[in-house]
């Protein structure tokens, strides 16, 4: 199977997406530039299904577009068979948060019956291979952004500010 490499680069934003997949499904986006994509050469266009997700996501990161993550979730096929069932359940309240709103990491816990389970809902988020379809950005921490991405790093809570600040939850 070829796998092939997208990169969208959005004038304006300190963002850079890279799409992974195949010709007919996704397995990966990535918020940043990777240095090393194992010799995957960047595509000048996507296969035809990915068309709708290149244009939204240059629509979202440049313009703060409001999209719905859930109807871009099912039309697009994304490579998600691995998901434990607590991640699923994790990912489908994650998917409902709107645009413009934010729901603290204890709040996915309550929201999935088990008010105990922050850490695992942050563990859960933090191995979101698809970031802006599955909007873990929008999952904040009681008193403050939480992490991103797997980190805590400036770098990525740079972005997911970045991300908040376009959907206008918070300020700049």
């Amino acid at each position: 199977m070829d796998v092939l490499r997208y990169d969208i680069c959005p004038s304006g934003t300190p963002v850079t997406v890279t799409i992974l997949g195949s010709s007919t499904e996704i397995f990966r986006i990535r918020l940043m530039s990777e240095a090393l994509l194992n010799g995957i050469p960047a595509s000048k266009q996507l296969p035809p299904f990915y068309g709708d997700l290149g244009r939204i996501l240059t629509q979202y990161l440049e313009k703060g577009v409001e999209f719905s993550n859930r109807e871009l979730f099912k039309r697009i096929p994304f490579q998600v068979g691995w998901l434990t069932s607590f991640q699923q359940r994790c990912y489908d309240i994650v998917l409902d948060i709107p645009f413009g709103e934010t729901r603290t990491y204890g709040e996915v816990a309550h929201a999935l019956g088990n008010p105990k389970a922050t850490r695992a809902v942050g563990t859960t988020l933090r191995v979101n291979t698809l970031p802006l379809v599955i909007p873990c950005h929008r999952v904040v921490g009681l008193h403050n952004l939480g992490g991103f991405m797997g980190s805590k790093a400036d770098m990525t809570l740079d972005i997911k500010r970045h991300l908040l600040e376009l959907e206008g939850t918070i300020s700049k």
